[in-house]
């Protein structure tokens, strides 16, 4: 009996608050519900191909990535925990491997040595800008093949665009 006492009392309390600040509260959930049509409709917006709606996409998305770059300056730079690992082309990358860009081949050998360190996630940021003699389609089968032979489970190409 005691909790239901409890409850009843809580609920009467929410209640007589929301009647109190009814107008602060719908406000509050207005405001709440448009950020969030706001927020999604990019999304949304961008799978079907409306013209007429374009212009208000752009606007939207262009909006969100100043919002998120704010975000970004206002949190400050933050060190990657110890499970990260960020391997950079810098100087010494080029006075070893030669001049830019490196072959391949270069990539596929560290792609196979974080394989058999057994990474979680391999990212390219990179931009590969001459024609590789293996066919598009081929290169994509093997590296996946080898992907899902080593056991490394879940395989997944992301924004994949082989010159």
């Amino acid at each position: 009996m005691a909790i239901l006492s409890w409850v009843s009392k809580t609920l009467s309390r929410l209640l007589a608050f929301a009647r109190r600040y009814r107008t602060g509260f719908a406000i509050s959930v207005l405001v709440c519900l448009i950020s969030m049509t706001l927020y999604s409709a990019p999304l949304f917006l961008s799978q079907r191909h409306i013209p007429l709606l374009e212009p208000l996409v752009g606007f939207l998305a262009n909006v969100e990535l100043k919002t998120l770059d704010m975000r970004f300056i206002l949190r400050g730079q933050r060190k990657p925990g110890p499970a990260v690992v960020i391997v950079a082309i810098d100087q010494k990358s080029q006075d070893v491997l030669g001049r830019w860009p490196f072959p391949r081949s270069y990539f596929a050998q560290a792609v196979d040595y974080l394989r058999e360190s057994q990474a979680r996630v391999v990212a390219f940021d990179v931009n590969f800008p001459n024609l590789t003699r293996i066919p598009r389609f081929r290169h994509c089968k093997t590296c996946a093949s080898t992907m899902t032979h080593s056991g490394s489970g879940d395989f997944r190409i992301r924004n994949l665009t082989l010159a």
